[in-house]
């Protein structure tokens, strides 16, 4: 369980699973934002995140989004946003990961429904910043309400 405080006091909770062994360690983490009324410890995304790291190799970060899971109990005053503010909280999560686990992580979003749209408020919230994503590598949407 990871905790990340941002600079509107909101403490952004993540299940993550890390490889750290010589035999086996990978510079590849998938974040998965889960949607609207998701958490991290649904069974899909606990199944997902086990396939991710088992099978593919790669660490996986699992992010309970403003308002859900730990970070709704945790941060009981600061609701979701709808993807208002939820693209600047991957982008903590985001450096977050390069600072702790190394700048050479290759970070990849993937989010689901209503998270996939924040995924890719994230790559556009890190693109201004910077002119251009520095942080993630890939970005991909699954049935995400997009105009």
């Amino acid at each position: 369980q990871l905790k990340i405080p941002n600079e509107e006091n909101l403490t952004i909770c993540m299940v993550a699973a890390r490889h750290e062994t010589y035999q086996r360690s990978s510079n590849m983490t998938v974040i998965l934002v889960p949607g609207m009324f998701n958490t991290a410890s649904m069974s899909i995304f606990v199944d997902l995140a086990c396939r991710i790291y088992y099978q593919w190799g790669a660490n996986v970060v699992v992010a309970n989004m403003r308002g859900h899971g730990d970070t709704g109990r945790i941060s009981q005053d600061i609701p979701c946003s709808l993807t208002l503010r939820e693209g600047k909280d991957i982008v903590e999560i985001g450096r977050y990961l390069k600072r702790e686990w190394g700048a050479d992580q290759s970070i990849v979003l993937l989010g689901m429904s209503l998270g996939g749209t924040c995924a890719l408020s994230a790559v556009l919230e890190d693109s201004k910043q910077h002119g251009n994503s520095l942080l993630f590598d890939a970005c991909a949407m699954i049935s995400s309400p997009m105009d």
